[in-house]
């Protein structure tokens, strides 16, 4: 069994989080009404500078793959666009890959999905060869909404509001997640609960209405 495999393995007996499902309206053919808008948004995560020194160090490398993003200058920064909101679960899209000089292909982690907790906390959780795998995980300051606003400029009126989080984000404290990373890569770089930096998302989540009226609306942001 390959370290990838088994990273999945013991994850999945571990600490499965649930997932989001992504939200996205589709545009709708009216000559008197703008398309439909969808959910949008992005998380960044923003690795202190001598976290990211000292993976370099150890011989890890980070690429990302559209659309996703991976900045070094002037900060090291991993984004992902939000793809939706479902419940306490914000989804992205986009994946960001470990690699060393022991392991060119490294281990990826796909479509992330931040679940909010009630403890001011926040899971992350990434696909790894198609499985769960809660990598990392946010202790934030709570949650800002912006009031629902009701759009009439569509074939179907919308309601939309901002939502907003930031925090400080840490690698799992699970163990076993963190040796096989390690043992996959090469590397002894990688501590449970190591604190990476900061993170940030912002959302615009649109909802729909099911009548073209006010109280529809306000049924709908409820």
């Amino acid at each position: 069994m390959s370290l990838t495999k088994k990273i999945v393995s013991v994850a999945a007996g571990v600490a499965l989080v649930a997932g989001a499902g992504a939200i996205a309206a589709s545009p709708v053919s009216a000559s008197s009404h703008k398309a439909l808008p969808k959910t949008t948004g992005k998380t960044i995560i923003d690795l202190k500078p001598e976290i990211a020194a000292a993976l370099a160090g150890a011989g890890i490398g980070i690429r990302a793959t559209a659309p996703a993003t991976f900045v070094t200058n002037p900060k090291v920064m991993i984004g992902f666009p939000v793809t939706g909101v479902k419940g306490n679960g914000i989804s992205h899209s986009g994946a960001i890959t470990f690699y060393s000089g022991a392991n060119t292909t490294g281990v990826t982690g796909e479509n992330p999905i931040i679940t909010l907790n009630d403890d001011k906390t926040a899971t992350i959780t990434l696909s790894v060869s198609g499985s769960p795998i809660p990598l990392l995980y946010t202790k934030h300051e709570g949650v800002k909404y912006s009031s629902w606003k009701i759009d009439k400029s569509h074939s179907k009126w919308v309601v939309k509001r901002t939502v907003a989080l930031a925090g400080d984000v840490h690698l799992t404290t699970n163990q076993a997640i963190v040796d096989l990373l390690n043992n996959a890569l090469g590397t002894t770089a990688f501590v449970a609960d190591l604190g990476l930096g900061t993170t940030r998302t912002t959302v615009t989540e649109i909802r729909t209405c099911k009548k073209n009226t006010t109280a529809a609306c306000k049924a709908a942001g409820a």
